[in-house]
């Protein structure tokens, strides 16, 4: 039941700056303590880089030596800084994206741009 309003909220707040399912958007406000709840695919993995003075993400096609698992990296912060995280499956995504997130309070992205 709360998982199912966490979803409600997220549709809410959708069109502003309170939410977002953009990856770079979402490690950005992860890193920073930003995400009150974070939605992710079951078996979702994204590789990449996250650089926190900046606030830009690089995606890579594949793993290397030199890249994180970007949707482990937001997870573990979100954890860690006590956000909800939340693992559905395929048919519980509220919209064809792998990650959606509930902002603590607006979070403003112009400094975060990912790379592919």
């Amino acid at each position: 039941a709360e998982r199912k309003q966490e979803i409600d909220k997220y549709h809410q707040l959708s069109q502003t700056n309170e939410a977002s399912s953009q990856l770079a958007e979402i490690v950005a406000a992860a890193v920073h303590g930003q995400i009150d709840t974070l939605f992710i695919k079951a078996n979702t993995q994204s590789w990449g880089k996250f650089n926190p003075q900046t606030n830009k993400v690089e995606v890579s096609a594949e793993a290397t030596e030199d890249t994180v698992d970007l949707v482990d990296l937001a997870a573990t912060k979100t954890y860690l800084q006590g956000g909800r995280v939340y693992i559905l499956d395929r048919e519980e995504m509220p919209e064809d994206t792998s990650i959606f997130a509930i902002f603590r309070y607006p979070v403003h992205t112009s400094a975060t741009k990912a790379t592919v």
